[in-house]
């Protein structure tokens, strides 16, 4: 202080002006589940600073802190909000109750504390995958990943071979939280294709976990001339390919602008176009267009009825590419002869080469003709190959 009368000036006393302590009425949501997207964590109260940032402290700062300078903030510095991004905050996600403070970097001056409760997030699990096996040219099949927490919100990633291919996100996969389903497209997902066994784990990319994983196997693309398990022709077979079947004669017929027409006993089978092969199997007709799909003959028109491709195994354990007879049905004829199956004596049904015994061919449930080769199954499941005379059968493995 000064006296002006006499000039002199006094000895000095401090001191402080300090802004008021901010602080915490609420915290919006109050509970939330780890990893939770798209949520806004809303903080309300007062004292917040609106010129220098505000530092988000939890559990009394012995979690990393949180200092952002462009969260929303109200203009009387009353709440300030930001998105709960596990990401950029993973202090936000750990399961448990926590604390959270404010702290106004202008003043430098802390708020009270308000609880938060953060719920686990549903584990990421993988139960099945559908399919599980099948062929490198197989199209327009949707595959099926069964489980648990996959992100309903956000895309999720497929680990191919723990992640040494390249994964796949789309977000054109459609999630329910339990499954997940995709086009087998070999065009977008070249790495579904290579043949061999692979595993698959699921990412879901809102919470980061990893899913345990599955096998899947990827078979080599299938024979375009025969099919999986009896006889067929293609196109290029011509007029000289037929096949046969109680519905009559199966070719093909001239090539349109919609592709290769199919005839049955001459004349075009319902709406039979754009094929390119034929098969016959247990007396009935398939056909797979040029894009992969299978379709049935059912009669009359259209006459096809999409279905799946005919299982490369059977009831009748027919060949991979080759027709084949089980006891009590019809014959092959190869270079050697004409093959049946004659009495089934005690050690199982006798194989018949020209109507005689051929070799010690007993005990037998499958007899295949792959290549001019003749093939035998016997009860046990173990394969054999003519070579002519006594006893004519050599161990082998399946054709």
């Amino acid at each position: 202080m000064r006296n002006n009368q006499t000039g002199q000036i006094s000895n000095s006393l401090t001191f402080t002006v300090t802004g008021a302590a901010p602080t915490i009425t609420s915290i919006s949501p109050s509970s939330y589940t780890a990893g939770s997207g798209n949520i806004r964590m809303t903080i309300n109260g007062s004292g917040f600073s609106t010129t220098q940032g505000t530092q988000i402290l939890i559990d009394s700062g012995t979690a990393a802190a949180i200092t952002v300078t462009n969260w929303p903030l109200s203009s009387d510095g009353t709440s300030l909000a930001f998105d709960l991004n596990a990401p950029l905050y993973p202090q936000l996600s750990v399961a448990g109750t926590h604390t959270l403070q404010v702290r106004n970097m202008q003043t430098l001056q802390y708020s009270n504390s308000k609880t938060f409760t953060v719920t686990a997030a549903t584990p990421t699990t993988l139960t099945s995958i559908s399919p599980s096996y099948y062929s490198a040219d197989t199209n327009n099949i949707t595959m099926v990943v069964t489980g648990t927490g996959f992100s309903t919100s956000q895309p999720n990633s497929i680990l191919i071979d723990w992640g040494t291919a390249a994964g796949i996100t789309a977000a054109s996969m459609v999630s329910s939280g339990a499954r997940i389903m995709f086009d087998l497209s070999a065009t977008l997902y070249p790495q579904l294709r290579a043949v061999g066994t692979h595993t698959l784990q699921v990412r879901n990319n809102q919470t980061g976990q990893i899913s345990n994983s599955k096998t899947f196997t990827v078979t080599a693309a299938a024979s375009t001339t025969l099919s999986p398990d009896g006889s067929g022709i293609t196109p290029a077979s011509g007029s000289s390919g037929s096949l046969t079947t109680s519905h009559g004669v199966w070719t093909f017929g001239g090539t349109i602008s919609g592709g290769n027409t199919i005839l049955l006993n001459g004349a075009q089978a319902g709406n039979g176009i754009g094929a390119e092969l034929l098969v016959a199997k247990s007396g009935e007709m398939f056909t797979r267009n040029a894009f992969g799909m299978w379709y049935q003959w059912t009669g009359g028109y259209p006459g096809w009825t999409v279905t799946t491709r005919p299982s490369s195994t059977g009831p009748t354990g027919l060949s991979l590419d080759g027709s084949s007879i089980v006891p009590g049905s019809g014959s092959l004829t190869t270079s050697h002869g004409t093959w049946t199956f004659g009495a089934n004596t005690s050690s199982g049904n006798t194989i018949l080469l020209d109507g005689a015994q051929a070799g010690n061919g007993t005990g037998i449930e499958l007899l295949v003709a792959k290549s001019g080769e003749m093939f035998t199954r016997n009860a046990f499941g173990m394969w054999y190959q003519w070579t002519g005379g006594y006893p004519g059968w050599t161990v082998t493995t399946k054709p």
